[in-house]
């Protein structure tokens, strides 16, 4: 005999926030799939850049990029919680599917893929979800945010931004070669 399962109710608010976060995070990306790389982290990559590029790359970095990608973060959180009843092995299991898909996708198609750090922060996070010890959860929390901070600390102390920031003539030109390249293979 079989046992139908009553299908799980969907909250359309949360879906709908999640598809316009989804949205706002395509549009800041099209800077990456249109222009060379160099564009992404810097509005004025060539010289003819004018004030209308520049006002554009501001705003949608950040009122767009920051607000929505924390909206997206923090529905991939609640998500934890929805799915919680769903199990520790099935949830384990489900984050690990998403890491492969992010990793094929990262390595195959674009390497701005957030999927394969999502399902990597998710199986840390995981550990944490069931734990009852409150004093003990406040200071691993505290030596993860901090291990961050090192992290983020090292590669500014250790990245000379002039050279990041300011590319020389020849990083664009072999960014360029590098995209005609791939234009004449296809």
């Amino acid at each position: 005999m079989f046992v139908i399962k009553a299908r799980r109710q969907r909250i359309e608010q949360i879906d709908l926030l999640r598809a316009s976060a989804i949205f706002a995070i395509l549009l800041v990306n099209i800077f990456a799939f249109a222009l060379p790389e160099l564009a992404y982290v810097n509005p004025v990559y060539i010289a003819s850049t004018t004030a209308g590029d520049i006002w554009c790359w501001v705003f949608l970095n950040i009122f767009v990029q920051g607000k929505f990608l924390a909206i997206f973060s923090l529905l991939f959180g609640a998500s934890f919680e929805f799915l919680s009843k769903q199990g520790l092995y099935w949830n384990q299991i489900r984050l690990f599917v998403l890491a492969i898909i992010g990793l094929l996708h990262g390595i195959g198609l674009w390497d701005g893929d957030i999927l394969l750090p999502y399902a990597l922060t998710g199986l840390l996070a995981i550990k944490f979800i069931h734990f009852n010890n409150t004093r003990q959860l406040y200071y691993k929390s505290i030596v993860i945010y901090l291990s961050g901070l090192i992290i983020f600390g090292s590669f500014s102390y250790f990245t000379d931004v002039s050279s990041f920031w300011y590319p020389a003539e020849n990083d664009f030109t072999n960014e360029i070669n590098i995209i005609l390249v791939v234009i004449e293979d296809a």
